[in-house]
């Protein structure tokens, strides 16, 4: 059986991987861009539906909600489901997502706690 990465080489090769990626995808500046985009984007259209669905007073009008929150985002939609398609997550796993998240959260909290 062989031993675990040491913390070197988890660094080196996640250094190397992020190169990769800057490369690939853009600079740092630029993938947080995206996801600042993506995620005002995505806040935007939530916030419309739950307006619309304060308003509702039927299944018809619920499932009228839906489709106008859905039609905006339906060819991200079907694009997301091509074969060619990947979102980082999927690739990591979801576990291993929702680990780094608990843990850069909590580390933030802590500093946010102890802040001076």
């Amino acid at each position: 059986m062989s031993e675990p990465p040491t913390q070197y080489e988890r660094y080196a090769k996640d250094t190397t991987l992020r190169q990769h990626i800057q490369v690939a995808a853009g600079d740092t500046d630029s993938v947080l861009g995206t996801t600042s985009d993506s995620v005002q984007l995505l806040l935007h259209h939530y916030l419309q539906l739950l307006q619309a669905l304060t308003t509702v007073n039927s299944l018809a009008e619920l499932r009228q909600a839906a489709i106008d929150a859905f039609e905006p985002l339906q060819t991200f939609f079907e694009l997301t489901q091509a074969d060619d398609f990947h979102w980082p997550f999927e690739l990591k796993g979801v576990e291993t997502v929702l680990a780094d998240i608990e843990t850069r959260a909590t580390a933030i909290a802590h500093c946010l706690e102890n802040k001076s």
